[in-house]
């Protein structure tokens, strides 16, 4: 039976034609439908536009069924389309009977209350499971606190569709909670409410919480007074309701979670009971994470000095040859030797010599970048690995830890003090060795090197060339004649510069005599090259005095920004051939814009060269 028919059959009255009748007076209820309830059951007629031409019962709650608004104007518009329709609305279930263009629409309204509430039920059982289901996810994927709490907080936002939300971490050994999450929350915001405070009077929900370990609940942020002034002020959305819960692991306080709702979120209040199986959750991960870390942290650390471990440092030295491999930058490595610490340890006992090894970490720590590496290698060693740091800063470093550590001294129980100190070895890579076992060698070469020269000084690893050891005059009594005078003369005008320049980069003596024999050498090597002298340059590999030489002849014509013939980059062309490569520059009397032609040399090696020959 259709609905106009129905309405009929129950006897209800045709609407009212006038505006006055409709304002003076209420539909008769029919008798046939006097046993029905008005509260449950209602009818509405709406003229052809959508507007309200009189109402029964259920009908009149219906918000959508105005006398000054059509129903065209709102979620029931569909109710005005032809045949019969039927749609859910805010706990209400229509049913309609379009009848065509220029007709009234009749409506029957029932009371869907239970509908409505199975709806609810239905969402927030999809809400809980939806939310569960991401945040175990969230949860199982991340091994690592901060990562953890980022994840989780934003998995938190979304799916419980959040206004903000705030999560904050117990700080190992500290008396403080650390805000480690935080979405929906302005700079500010995560800047005054950064820590949470666990000794004090509570100056926020939070801190409150955190106290009493009880959870903290109110409709409304904006109007209760721990809120108003912190989490109301800080939220890019407008906030409602708040939830704040401890995270709790037995009677250990591991967090603080707080969530917060949007303005008129319905569905906030009834999720109280999902925020707290989240908390639980969160509070498992949360352990689990620190305590993974605290064991991954065990595992690169020592446990004596608290710097990183052998281990550590081999694994840091390790990746970051790989990506100065890959982008051809240099690497610094120094080894570090308490003097004479084992008389240290037996005059002072073994608790003064661990308290001693503690000071010289915490110095060394206090010493590098925040990119640098300060480890512990073994006994009263350690080791600094320095990315991206060529010689001079390597052995400025060397230098700064040397005084550093010279400064320090321990008082025994018996009232007398040790002062302390440290010999240090330097390496570079790849100028003294291609690969981490090779540079780690070389500078506890350097190490040991300087430890023979008295201790407490800073050594610097020397390339073994056999050229360095030979006298200069026997190298050049090796060459032609005309290339033995081009070699003095060579070697005569270059000295000043050689000198300059080898003090500004620190160079060892061993390695100013290397540059005097490759500038006495370069012109033999020079001119077989040139002049495609198989014969002269098969003379000159031969020869033992030159053997040692000629990986630092053979690099000459590279370039810094790797454009030569072996496309050697940067700090891949060894150090001394790269000074050697500006010292014949200027002996050729090369132009200011030559010397300074951006990617030809090593502009550090070209800053230490005097001005006035820059532009000889």
């Amino acid at each position: 039976m259709k609905l106009l028919e129905l309405l009929l059959a129950l006897g209800i009255q045709t609407p009212f034609h006038s505006d006055a009748e409709r304002d003076a007076a209420e539909p008769a209820i029919p008798h046939s439908v006097a046993n029905l309830d008005p509260g449950e059951i209602g009818v509405a007629i709406l003229d052809a536009m959508g507007y309200v031409r009189s109402l029964w019962g259920f009908a009149r709650n219906v918000t959508g069924f105005r006398q000054d608004q059509s129903v065209l104007e709102t979620d029931l518009a569909v109710l005005m389309e032809v045949g019969a329709q039927t749609l859910y609305h805010d706990g209400a279930r229509f049913f309609s009977s379009g009848v065509g263009p220029g007709a009234e629409v009749f409506v029957m309204v029932v009371n869907a209350a239970d509908e409505k509430r199975s709806r609810r039920q239905a969402s927030k059982g999809w809400r809980v499971a939806n939310t569960l289901k991401r945040l175990g996810k969230a949860l199982t994927s991340n091994q690592a606190t901060q990562q953890l709490c980022a994840t989780a907080a934003h998995e938190l936002t979304s799916t419980c569709d959040l206004a903000a939300l705030m999560l904050w971490v117990a700080e190992p050994g500290a008396t403080t909670l650390k805000l480690e999450a935080s979405v929906g929350i302005s700079r500010m915001g995560s800047v005054v409410m950064s820590k949470l405070s666990l000794r004090g009077t509570a100056g926020a929900a939070a801190e409150l919480v955190a106290h009493s370990r009880q959870r903290f609940t109110a409709p409304n942020i904006n109007r209760n007074m721990l809120c108003a002034d912190l989490e109301a002020r800080y939220c890019y959305l407008k906030a409602g309701p708040v939830a704040i819960f401890p995270l709790e692991i037995g009677d250990r306080l591991v967090g603080v979670l707080e969530l917060i709702g949007k303005d008129g979120d319905p569905y906030f209040q009834d999720s109280t009971d999902l925020f707290e199986t989240v908390a639980e959750h969160l509070a498992l991960a949360i352990q689990s994470a620190m305590l993974f870390e605290h064991a991954e942290k065990g595992a690169l650390q020592d446990p004596l000095t608290g710097i990183a471990n052998h281990r550590a440092m081999q694994e840091f030295l390790q990746s970051r040859f790989e990506e100065a491999h890959r982008l051809g930058r240099e690497i610094g490595v120094i080894m570090i030797d308490v003097d004479h610490f084992r008389s240290f340890n037996e005059i002072h006992g073994h608790d003064a010599g661990d308290a001693a090894l503690r000071m010289v970490a915490e110095t060394l720590q206090s010493c590098v970048r925040g990119y640098d590496i300060a480890a512990r290698y073994g006994g009263e060693e350690f080791t600094l690995i320095l990315p991206g740091t060529g010689a001079v800063g390597t052995l400025a470093m060397a230098e700064r830890v040397r005084q550093a550590i010279s400064k320090l001294s321990y008082n025994a129980p018996d009232g007398s003090m040790r002062s302390l100190s440290a010999s240090l070895g330097c390496a570079i890579f790849p100028a003294d060795a291609h690969n981490a076992a090779g540079i780690l060698k070389a500078a506890d070469q350097a190490l040991y090197d300087a430890k023979r020269k008295g201790r407490n000084r800073v050594a610097m690893f020397q390339l073994p060339v056999e050229g360095g050891s030979i006298p200069l005059s026997k190298l050049l009594a090796k060459l032609r004649t005309e290339h033995r005078q081009a070699g003095m003369a060579l070697v005569r005008r270059a000295m000043p510069n050689l000198r300059r320049m080898a003090d500004g980069l620190l160079l060892a003596d061993a390695q100013r005599q290397i540059l005097r024999h490759l500038l006495a050498a370069a012109p033999a090597y020079i001119s077989a090259l040139e002049n495609l002298d198989l014969e002269a340059m098969g003379e000159l590999e031969a020869t033992a005095e030159f053997r040692g030489l000629m990986p630092y002849l053979q690099t000459v014509y590279e370039r810094f920004d790797g454009q030569g013939p072996r496309q050697m980059i940067g700090p891949r062309i060894p150090l001394l051939t790269r000074v050697l490569q500006v010292l014949l520059a200027v002996d050729s009397r090369e132009s200011l814009e030559a010397i300074q032609e951006p990617g030809r040399f090593d502009p550090e090696v070209v800053a230490f060269l005097p001005q006035k020959n820059r532009a000889a």
